[in-house]
């Protein structure tokens, strides 16, 4: 459990504590709350202790806190957090009704979705929700949350089907496009960079001349994409994709001062998806990375890439 308090400027989040059960089997029960929960269950004081003392892995639950009084209003949490992926299903409820309707759920919900993007590293965080809870999903939209996908939920307390939200929000938003040869210089100079060429295949610094012949012939190939990643129309990293039949090598190279902040994962995760979509014969994607570039190890094993063979070399 970690002991991280978050603070608002009207509500203070903090981990969940036993000394909270009272309130949370309270507001777990009540009957405008239990609808909503895909358990409809009502729950003993004992049965949240059990719950509450068990390993609770993967998960975080934490208590909304107003200000003003220190009074317990309700709950945020992430569970389902996958480490690999990078991602988490979150969730909130305000249990006092009587804080409700005064933008306390948005303020706590927007510090809880800031502490996964930059303290727990995720990319990607998911809310299920019913399709028809409007207070939720207008909460959520307001945050940026978007409906990717509609499932259907057999609801056993009523014996009916009922439709469920799975709602998005991703720490990048990313947009590709495709390089032409005016973005040239700033490739060039991102490629030149110290940092960048230190985790390069070669470290040598490009030349103009060199760079606007390599980018021309790439362009003009058939074979081969680059791919501009932006967000918010920020130019932040590129993506190369050298095609060969239904296997496909890739690069990446990150806009300088933009390592260590989940770009590269989100940026190679996208861009995955767009090379599927486009080509959708492509099986096996393979990258070349020198042993010592550790973060760009990192960033391929989060997308699912593993070692599979060494390359030696001798210069003579």
């Amino acid at each position: 459990m970690t002991d991280t308090v978050l603070e608002g400027s009207h509500v203070i989040l903090r981990p969940m504590l036993e000394s909270d059960a009272e309130n949370v089997v309270l507001w777990r029960n009540r009957e405008d709350i239990n609808q909503w929960f895909f358990s409809n269950d009502h729950i003993t004081r004992e049965d949240h202790l059990y719950w509450y003392h068990s390993s609770r892995k993967n998960r975080l639950d934490y208590m909304i806190v107003y200000k003003e009084n220190s009074l317990p209003i309700g709950t945020v949490s992430f569970k389902n957090i996958d480490k690999v992926n990078r991602t988490a299903e979150a969730g909130k409820l305000i249990g006092d009704i009587t804080y409700r309707g005064r933008g306390l759920a948005k303020e706590a919900f927007y510090l809880w979705i800031n502490y996964g993007f930059e303290h727990l590293k995720l990319d990607s965080i998911y809310i299920k929700t019913y399709a028809n809870n409007t207070a939720n999903i207008k909460v959520n939209e307001s945050l940026g949350f978007e409906v990717c996908q509609i499932e259907r939920f057999f609801d056993t307390t009523q014996n009916v089907e009922r439709d469920v939200f799975l709602m998005q929000l991703k720490k990048y938003r990313i947009i590709f496009r495709k390089v032409n040869l005016s973005d040239a210089k700033m490739i060039l100079e991102w490629r030149n960079d110290e940092m960048t060429r230190m985790g390069s295949l070669s470290h040598n610094i490009i030349s103009e001349d060199e760079h606007m012949s390599w980018l021309a012939s790439v362009l003009a190939s058939d074979k081969n994409i680059v791919l501009l990643a932006e967000v918010g129309k920020e130019p932040r990293g590129v993506l190369y994709f050298a095609v060969d039949g239904a296997i496909v090598e890739v690069s990446i190279h990150l806009r300088p001062g933009f390592w260590g902040k989940g770009l590269g994962s989100a940026i190679l995760r996208d861009g995955l998806v767009w090379l599927k979509n486009t080509i959708p014969m492509v099986n096996l994607v393979v990258a070349k990375i020198i042993p010592n570039n550790i973060a760009s190890i990192k960033i391929f094993e989060s997308q699912g890439f593993s070692l599979s063979c060494f390359n030696y070399h001798k210069e003579i």
